[in-house]
């Protein structure tokens, strides 16, 4: 928690639970951020102590003094998204998005309460999004990334977004042999079998585009790549 947080959450425990930090001298708006500030910080310490039905107050009422605030909106997506309450979970992340289109995290997790919503097609959308996010990721996260975008796109029968995705993670695999390997996230033998098996699924993919030249030369190449 950062110190500005910790100070106001000190501050806060002294007035009956959740009661409004009002300090003088400023507006309204100024007040509502302060304590917008102040439950959201109480919010992170009962969520730190496992303590979920507090939080969920909290969170809820910064959300409510301060609705433009993502922070809150955040938090209470994945307090719901834990504790089974999908849709309020999506809606809100949803919002997040809306506000943040470059929020990586909200993405995945929407992208994976769709997935499990059976609802690929947005899945994909979603994780497209992801991996469109400027946020730091590590490398084994992105490859994880592509794979579950192509794996969404396959289920939801979208030819082109399967296509897509497939012919990005094999690019990245290609591209960063070195790291991958260094990394030790592949041995040489598991590397290369990895780049056969997503051949296979790039002529599938291609064959799911329509693209049916394509897909027999994918496919004539993938027994070479098993042999190396």
């Amino acid at each position: 928690m950062v110190p500005s947080l910790l100070l106001l959450c000190v501050t806060i425990a002294a007035a009956p639970d959740g009661a409004a930090f009002e300090p003088s001298h400023q507006t309204s708006e100024e007040r509502k951020h302060v304590e917008a500030l102040a439950r959201f910080g109480t919010a992170r310490y009962y969520q730190q102590q496992n303590r979920l039905i507090q939080a969920e107050k909290q969170l809820r009422a910064a959300n409510t003094t301060e609705p433009k605030a993502n922070a809150p909106k955040r938090e209470l997506a994945k307090l719901y998204a834990s504790t089974g309450r999908d849709p309020t979970a999506m809606r809100l992340a949803r919002e997040v998005l809306e506000a943040d289109p470059n929020d990586r995290d909200m993405a995945v997790l929407l992208a994976k309460l769709l997935m499990d919503a059976k609802r690929p097609a947005e899945a994909a959308d979603a994780y497209k999004l992801a991996l469109a996010s400027k946020e730091p990721v590590k490398l084994a996260d992105r490859v994880l990334l592509w794979n579950d975008y192509a794996k969404a796109a396959t289920t939801a029968k979208d030819g082109k977004a399967a296509l897509a995705a497939r012919s990005g993670l094999l690019t990245l695999l290609k591209d960063s042999k070195t790291e991958l390997l260094e990394a030790n996230l592949f041995d040489s033998k598991s590397y290369q079998l990895e780049l056969a098996n997503q051949l296979e699924f790039l002529g599938d993919a291609l064959v799911m585009a329509g693209q049916y030249d394509k897909a027999e030369a994918t496919y004539r190449s993938v027994e070479t790549a098993y042999s190396k």
